[in-house]
């Protein structure tokens, strides 16, 4: 028929990597066929990995880490009334050693609406992977490697 449906297209965004959380959105119509264009055209947009317009990640110094961090403490201080950083705008501050370590996630310091913007974590995990790509680790596992 041309089309993947049910079982199929599962073991498919499976193999593609997509996030049980995706499969289970994606998937919730067991009847549900996708065409080969279909398909193209979902992971041509990453549709499936559902990545948030408007979400950057930057790579920074210990020093600059540590002045923004600062920066983050003295913006939760202010009145909202008198800020003049937008409600919508968040902003989270990562540490690879943190993730690679026992602790297992790389979330230092948070300020806004940063976890409640997430739907998939796809997204940063890509980005995690690409900074200890740049900053030469080494041990990467089989799903790392494909992301």
């Amino acid at each position: 028929s041309g089309k993947l449906g049910g079982q199929q297209l599962r073991l498919l965004l499976k193999a593609l990597d997509l996030p049980e959380k995706g499969l289970e959105s994606t998937c919730q119509d067991r009847d549900a066929e996708w065409s080969i264009e279909e398909i193209k055209h979902e992971l041509a947009s990453q549709n499936l990995y559902r990545m948030q317009q408007g979400r950057f990640f930057a790579a920074l110094s210990l020093e600059e880490a540590e002045h923004l961090r600062g920066c983050m403490h003295l913006l939760s201080t202010m009145d909202p009334a008198r800020s003049q950083w937008p409600s919508t705008c968040g902003m989270a501050l990562r540490c690879l050693g943190s993730l690679e370590s026992a602790l297992d996630d790389s979330l230092l310091d948070t300020f806004g609406p940063v976890l409640d913007a997430a739907e998939l974590n796809y997204q940063l995990e890509s980005a995690e992977q690409c900074f200890r790509f740049t900053n030469s680790s080494a041990d990467f596992q089989s799903r790392d490697l494909n992301i």
